[in-house]
């Protein structure tokens, strides 16, 4: 059994933000589309205003519907989960979601975007240029985008089993607060032969792609729990470039893709000297490598420039990528600040700097050194006049440790620092002795809280009016932000 021959689909961790995209699409065909996940989230409230039948809390055996044809999992859950050992009993076939990517790859015409940083934002960028060109790709990406909102149908009404109205709406989009309408996704069901699909190196998942043009935007030094070492890292890059049976359009600027790309025929090199005067609304010289990226790849696909140019101006920006929320406001009577509702919401803040007394609030998904090093130096781009109140939260123990000097190194840029206690991810834990205190204790005046309840309340206490508040990490942090924004 196939996805694309699937008729009945259950997706365990559907609120995850790759099979969220796979339940979306197998809902988009026709298909009936099920799913599970321990946490609720607005991505699993979503799913369910577009038609997903989703049950949260504890995945029992009987979660899986009588009738299944297929379950897709995400990669976290493992094999002896009660929902994976009903449908191995069952005789029910198994998909991951690189699985599922390699099945959806092998029918189309496949651009993929791999680097340790910046490829979401990519992949969206290439994703909205493609669909704003016409030539309706199927564009899977790990994060949100406003340009590939959709108007649900109702439940019940004309879209059956909840299938998706092609309706687009244009209208800025808010964040994935997802209470009915439209909302920003991790899709485009285009019906061409064209897949634009976000690739990652981690557990050699990019390998199950079968890849016709290739975008490296940097190689680094992520997900060292798995690969132990840099030059592990090196060969699963090599080893997916060489499989590429197309264009490959790579960073020139970093060291990670010279080494490792540096044998490989063909490739087409860019640089931030090449940048053509693009205006972009989102922050960063890194969004502009992104940009410049996106570019190279669209004219390979054959997408007039101005076209591109144009599509990049407008490019709204992604979910927790230097995503706007909100702001917070200094009217409130039990805290120095106060909540500010700002109606509609985008991801990109259009607001002059500080133009009254509110707060801005950004979060960002930045774990690495790197990512969180640009990230604050786009905030102080971004808000010249104003403080950074950095609050990071650290993505696992392990993780941690590894890159324990960078962390220190790039959050000492922040003008003032919170940390929250490191994020424990399920069944990646080694036992690590190591905590957010070991950030704290080496950068002067940083602050170490012990979980997201402190955190909050630290914030408060710091915060002045002069400040930006820039959320950052993979964990759980990002609830903060949005309930202060």
């Amino acid at each position: 059994m196939t996805f694309t021959n699937a008729e009945s689909v259950f997706c365990i961790g559907v609120g995850g933000i790759g099979v969220s995209a796979v339940a979306r699409l197998g809902l988009w065909n026709g298909k009936t589309v099920a799913g599970s996940d321990t946490t609720e989230s607005s991505i699993t409230q979503a799913l369910e205003n577009e038609g997903v039948a989703v049950k949260i809390g504890e995945q029992t055996k009987a979660g899986i519907p009588s009738e299944c044809d297929l379950v897709v999992y995400s990669s976290a859950i493992p094999e002896d989960n009660p929902q994976r050992v009903e449908a191995k009993e069952r005789g029910i076939t198994q998909l991951s979601y690189p699985e599922v990517l390699g099945e959806l790859s092998r029918a189309r015409k496949t651009y993929a975007i791999a680097g340790a940083h910046g490829k979401s934002t990519t992949t969206a960028m290439l994703g909205v240029i493609a669909k704003n060109a016409g030539k309706d790709p199927l564009v899977i990406v790990g994060t949100l985008v406003p340009e590939f909102a959709i108007i649900p149908s109702p439940r019940g009404g004309e879209g059956e089993g909840g299938v998706l109205n092609e309706k687009e709406n244009t209208a800025p989009q808010p964040p994935p607060t997802l209470g009915g309408g439209a909302s920003p996704r991790n899709l485009w069901a285009g019906e061409s032969d064209i897949l634009i699909v976000e690739s990652c190196e981690f557990s050699g998942h990019f390998n199950y792609l079968d890849v016709d043009g290739l975008i490296v935007t940097n190689i680094d030094a992520d997900h060292l729990d798995h690969f132990g070492s840099q030059d592990a890292i090196d060969a699963a890059f090599k080893e997916f470039a060489e499989k590429c049976n197309g264009p490959i359009i790579a960073y020139g600027d970093n060291q990670g893709n010279r080494r490792v790309l540096k044998d490989i025929a063909g490739v087409v090199w860019y640089s931030k000297d090449d940048d053509p005067g693009l205006e972009l609304s989102v922050p960063g010289e890194y969004n502009v490598l992104n940009a410049l990226a996106a570019l190279k790849m669209a004219e390979e696909i054959g997408v007039d420039k101005e076209v591109a140019v144009e599509s990049l101006r407008n490019f709204k920006g992604t979910w927790r990528r230097f995503e706007h929320v909100g702001s917070y406001s200094p009217r409130h009577s039990d805290s120095p600040l106060a909540e500010k509702n700002l109606g509609e919401r985008s991801f990109v803040d259009t607001q002059s700097p500080q133009d009254d007394d509110s707060i801005p609030v950004i979060s960002d998904y930045a774990h690495h050194p790197k990512e969180i090093e640009v990230t604050i130096q786009a905030a102080k781009e971004k808000y010249p006049e104003s403080q950074i109140l950095v609050i990071f939260q650290p993505h696992q123990r392990h993780r941690t440790k590894m890159l324990l000097e960078g962390f220190v190194a790039s959050l000492s840029k922040a003008d003032k620092l919170i940390v929250s206690e490191i994020y424990d991810v399920e069944g990646r834990e080694l036992g690590e002795a190591v905590s957010s205190k070991d950030i704290t204790s080496q950068i002067e005046g940083a602050v170490f809280t012990k979980d997201l309840e402190e955190t909050e309340l630290k914030v408060k206490e710091l915060v002045t009016d002069n400040d930006v508040l820039l959320f950052m990490g993979a964990g759980d942090i990002d609830s903060v932000a949005r309930k202060l924004a």
